[in-house]
């Protein structure tokens, strides 16, 4: 027996609905990777090795500091970013300037692998930030955009030029790192972290601990200032320390491809002559 099937307006606007969405999701634009480091171990890069100076193994950006503090360790397998020496405050620092990479877009990602200690007290803490200072100094004072983590005190909170940024409703841009973790922070794991910058809207696009997004579209009262570097930190830096990974990238902001602009114009005039027909019965 032959049935003939049929599909109410109702069911094709939905389907069309949803295929817009499909559309304007797959028309956003792959990020572009200006320098990317996962310090490993090579001939050319031996255990021990100052990152500071070194350049990154994708872009080729030279590495920036206070100090020579940042070592390469582990080994062939599993190299990463250690401490060297005593001193407590230390940062790695790239130049990055949104002026240099229009062609690439306006939202800006810094994404870092690390694995920490929570440290003995909450003067232990890590930064990434974009600032404008060169060699990535504390960001606390010069860092334009930054988030900051906390793990003795299980937090982190999005800060500007020292400044812990609020809601309109006045609530601080901070949380809990296990509940983001969504389990309590262990001292033996590598964790990511990304802050996600759009220069052209001063927009915190997104922040996210673990792949979980924590912060969305944030937009600051005004610019903080010209961007220059990108940037890690860490405030009494111990052993335990391991930054497994560095990435700096620039993406456009996303916009519908012409595509995903007729999709939307033949949702929008379906649903007009559905509502008319509709009114007339």
């Amino acid at each position: 027996m032959n049935t003939t099937s049929t599909t109410s307006p109702a069911s094709l606007f939905r389907r069309l609905a949803a295929l817009t969405v499909l559309a304007c999701v797959a028309s956003s634009a792959h990020a572009t990777i200006i320098a990317s480091d996962t310090f490993s171990i090579t001939d050319t890069r031996p255990v021990g090795s100052t990152i500071i100076g070194s350049t990154t193994e994708i872009g080729g950006l030279a590495w920036n500091g206070g100090n020579a503090a940042w070592v390469t360790a582990g080994d062939t397998t599993n190299g990463y970013a250690a401490r060297s020496g005593s001193s407590a405050a230390r940062s790695l620092a790239l130049p990055f300037s949104f002026s240099n990479y229009t062609e690439d877009g306006d939202v800006a990602t810094i994404s870092v692998s690390l694995k920490s200690s929570k440290g003995s007290n909450s003067s232990y803490w890590f930064l990434i930030a974009f600032g404008n200072s060169a060699t990535g100094g504390n960001p606390t004072g010069n860092g334009l955009i930054y988030l900051r983590l906390n793990p003795y005190d299980d937090a982190w909170g999005l800060y500007s030029k020292g400044t812990l940024l609020t809601y309109a409703d006045t609530t601080p841009v901070s949380g809990s790192l296990s509940a983001a973790l969504g389990t309590s922070y262990d001292e033996g794991s590598f964790y990511t972290y990304s802050l996600s910058y759009d220069n052209a809207t001063n927009t915190v696009t997104d922040v996210t601990i673990n792949g979980t997004s924590v912060v969305s579209s944030y937009v600051l009262s005004a610019s903080p200032g010209a961007i220059t570097t990108a940037s890690f930190f860490g405030q009494y830096v111990n052993a335990a320390t391991q930054l497994d990974s560095f990435t700096l990238s620039v993406n456009p902001t996303a916009v519908p491809e012409p595509a995903a602009y007729a999709l939307i114009a033949g949702l929008a005039s379906f649903g007009f002559l559905w509502l008319r027909r509709r009114k007339r019965a």
